[in-house]
């Protein structure tokens, strides 16, 4: 089963923007109008975003989301390969 934001959350995490930026969890989550409880479960990684709070959360960092995206092509790419027949 693919983890649909996996490698997104992972690259918001990964990058620690939150704390470049100096921003408390609480202000961070104000942002995108998250609570912080959920933003400090995706932090933590207790839950896997929605695309949809991933982008909210990028736009308030102010990452580009073609980063953020980065590579998630190909890994859905490698799973779907597992399905179609050999050539």
């Amino acid at each position: 089963m693919i983890n649909r934001s996996t490698s997104s959350s992972e690259k918001i995490l990964e990058t620690n923007e939150r704390n470049k930026l100096k921003l408390s969890t609480a202000e961070l989550a104000f942002r995108p109008d998250i609570s912080r409880a959920y933003l400090g479960r995706i932090e933590r990684e207790e839950v896997t975003a929605s695309h949809h709070i991933i982008l909210k959360i990028a736009i308030a960092l102010e990452l580009d989301i073609n980063d953020v995206y980065n590579g998630t092509h190909l890994m859905i790419k490698r799973y779907l390969k597992q399905f179609s027949p050999d050539e």
